[in-house]
């Protein structure tokens, strides 16, 4: 006969009922950096990276899925994350659940898909995502190169202040120096990079004189 270890159930009630929602993506947040992580890794063909193996395990997990975990677990950490704590993220956060598949990968499933991975894959992802993210998703020309000489003063407060005048001297000078850079570039290699020979505070003075 069954012994009943919990007679009262009014006032020891640890029971815990599951609740609508139990999808999980719905339970992750709109804002949630997993959404812009998705965005930028959609079109990324990231197979490409690792090592030609033939393997016979039919069990194993997709060595695409386990490095989408792992460069997102880099993106969201601020400190280097071990393997058995991502591991364990797998089984208890809900954004791992959802990028995993449901599945529960352990520490040394992550160490195999490292392993594989090609010489320089890290370095490769990194300079491909940069580009994806910048040109098919910000529209920006990577032709065009942008120098800014502006210098902004940190912790200000009421007492603080930021001289004009240096800031102009400064940035006369950079522009200065990096447009002779230039031309020695475009000289030097055959290139032809176009700059502009004035700054545009030039600009400024010269309207404001005329």
């Amino acid at each position: 006969m069954l012994k009943n270890i919990q007679p009262n159930y009014i006032h020891y009630s640890f029971g815990v009922q599951e609740s609508l929602p139990l999808d999980v993506p719905i339970r992750i947040s709109p804002d949630d950096p997993i959404h812009s992580f998705l965005d930028a890794i959609e079109r990324i063909n990231l197979a490409k990276y690792f090592a030609p193996v033939r393997s016979n395990n039919s069990g194993s997990h997709d060595r695409v899925m386990l490095l989408r975990v792992i460069l997102f677990a880099f993106m969201v950490s601020r400190k280097n994350i071990s393997l058995r704590e991502l591991e364990s993220l797998c089984r208890t956060d809900c954004r791992f659940l959802y990028l995993s598949n449901y599945q529960t990968p352990s520490h040394q499933a992550f160490k195999r898909v490292l392993d594989l991975l090609q010489e320089g894959a890290i370095d490769d992802i990194f300079f491909e995502l940069s580009h994806h993210i910048a040109v098919d998703l910000m529209c920006i020309d990577p032709h065009v190169q942008f120098v800014d000489g502006t210098k902004i003063e940190a912790n200000a407060h009421k007492n603080s202040f930021v001289y004009k005048k240096r800031i102009v001297n400064s940035r006369k000078k950079l522009y200065l120096s990096t447009s002779a850079l230039l031309s020695e570039i475009n000289s030097f290699f055959g290139y032809d990079w176009s700059y502009v020979k004035k700054t545009d505070t030039d600009f400024r003075e010269s309207a404001d004189t005329a």
